[in-house]
């Protein structure tokens, strides 16, 4: 705690294989930092507890689990109080996790907690280090973050007029730049769509032409026998309006699919919503009409002897 302003909690991270038992999870996660992290984050403790003051200056040789790891390693048992292997070195497991889900892609229930000191003394000392830090209610952001950066400096002994070798990043621009890509993408999907919806209309269009080609002689005999040109042309930008309508569905339901597909794996929650839905066969409904206008007026146009003539 840096004078009631800040509490800071540093972590390193690297890969690392866990085992116990005679089973190894691969490429865990593994975190070393200090007792004060569940004060700047939410950490999640379902069993157990997390890292102590005493064992985080002691560094004691003690972790907590993520809920992938202790799947693995202890299926079906408890894990409270056994020991894994982390890097040749022996940890008693004092806590496990909830399961966490996924974020950005990557997996948050492969993570290995353990006191920074003791990840040291098992991996070295870190390159890097990331430092969590949150000021307490009340406490505007900007103060906090204003004696985040003037520890920083004073901890790299830095000038007043050198720049600074490290970065400050709060939930505030993270969420600022996540929204102006929003932004962005949102711009950009409306020209797209017009242009995919221009290129439905040429297939259904071209579609609607060969069928009427190819049914010229229908045509004729129902011409023949009584049909109107508006019966024609009627039937002819059904058959159009049908086939946009199953081309829309289809593609709702493929992006209904890819959506689900990446929700997982991007650790949000990615749907359409009815609005969406219906908007988007309305206008796959009103391409479908209006790629079918040319084909239904040649077809309502065609001479009713030529077209007994066609075979």
């Amino acid at each position: 705690v840096a004078h009631g302003l800040v509490v800071y909690a540093a972590v390193a991270q690297r890969p690392a294989d866990v085992s116990a038992g005679g089973r190894t999870f691969e490429s865990a996660s593994v975190n070393g930092t200090q007792w004060t992290l569940p004060d700047v984050r939410d950490i999640g403790i379902d069993r157990g507890r997390f890292i102590t003051r005493d064992e985080d200056v002691s560094g004691a040789q003690v972790v907590v689990l993520g809920r992938s790891v202790v799947d693995e390693l202890f299926p079906g048992a408890d894990p409270i109080g056994r020991s894994v292997r982390v890097g040749g070195r022996g940890f008693r497991i004092v806590g496990i996790q909830v399961v966490q889900g996924t974020a950005g892609g990557q997996s948050l229930d492969r993570f290995v907690w353990m006191p920074l000191t003791a990840f040291e003394r098992t991996f070295g000392a870190p390159s890097s280090l990331q430092v969590f830090a949150a000021g307490p209610g009340g406490v505007p952001v900007s103060a906090a973050e204003d004696h985040a950066r003037i520890s920083m400096r004073a901890r790299r002994h830095l000038g007043p007029d050198a720049p600074d070798t490290f970065d400050i990043i709060t939930p505030e621009a993270s969420r600022t730049f996540v929204d102006r890509i929003t932004v962005q993408i949102g711009a950009a999907g409306p020209p797209i769509s017009l242009m995919a919806l221009l290129a439905s209309m040429v297939v259904v269009t071209n579609t609607t032409l060969v069928s009427v080609t190819q049914r010229t002689r229908e045509i004729g005999v129902r011409r023949a026998v009584g049909a109107r040109r508006g019966n024609v042309i009627l039937e002819t930008v059904a058959e159009s309006l049908i086939v946009a309508l199953v081309g829309g569905a289809a593609g709702l339901l493929l992006a209904v699919l890819a959506l689900s597909a990446a929700s997982g794996p991007l650790g949000v929650d990615l749907s359409l919503e009815w609005p969406v839905t219906i908007g988007s066969l309305g206008a796959a409904g009103l391409s479908g009409v209006l790629a079918g206008w040319y084909p239904a007026r040649r077809a309502a146009s065609l001479d009713v002897v030529n077209a007994l003539k066609q075979e």
